[in-house]
Formats: structure tokens, C-alpha cells, sequence
């Protein structure tokens, strides 16, 4: 079990992306009150990177209410890939979507 598993969230699609600037979408929906609402969890290119392997570049995941359709993002939630802290940020994220979802659907 995951971590959004345990926290009370459902992966429901993942969505490749062509765009440069991001990776894949997946779409998560509250499995735990209130139920069944929607974020979207965007995995975010380095913009720097230049390979072609944009899946191994990805700097931060991002968490809006609507799937993002362009950048530059207004991140509701982020998640920063940071060497040796991600654990710690991992928590803080998923907690953070947890306040994102009470706020905004209660």
C-alpha cells in the first residue's frame, strides 16, 4: 500500500503527456470523506533538461484541483525532489493534499 493509499486517496488514470514541460498527469480521487473528489498530480520537467528521457528529469510534482493545461503552473501543492530530504517533503506533500482536500470539497 502507498502512502496516498494509506492517506485515503485513489490513483484512478495516469495520462502521458507529449509537452516538453511535463511528464504524465494522474488523476487521484478521495477515497475517505469527502469522498470522491478529484486532484490532479502533474510530474514536472527540469526545464533545463535537454534528453529525451523526460521521465528522469522530473524536478517536482505539482497538485492542482484542475488538470494543468499549460505552464506556467499555479501550484496548489508541490513537491520538490530534493535529494536526501524526500521522505521528509514526501510527508509533507501528501499531508498538504489532505488539507487541500478538506479546504476545498468539505
Amino acid at each position: 500500500m502507498t502512502l496516498l493509499q494509506q492517506e485515503g486517496w485513489s490513483l484512478e488514470t495516469v495520462e502521458p503527456v507529449e509537452d516538453w514541460w511535463v511528464s504524465e498527469h494522474w488523476r487521484i480521487t478521495s477515497s475517505t470523506s469527502p469522498w470522491a473528489n478529484e486532484l490532479w498530480l502533474s510530474f514536472l520537467v527540469d526545464p533545463m533538461y535537454e534528453g529525451a528521457k523526460k521521465e528522469s528529469a522530473i524536478h517536482i510534482i505539482a497538485a492542482n484541483i484542475d488538470k494543468p493545461t499549460s505552464r506556467p503552473l499555479t501550484n496548489q501543492v508541490e513537491l520538490r525532489l530534493n535529494k536526501g530530504k524526500y521522505q521528509e517533503n514526501l510527508a509533507v506533500f501528501v499531508e498538504s493534499l489532505n488539507r487541500l482536500r478538506h479546504e476545498n470539497f468539505s
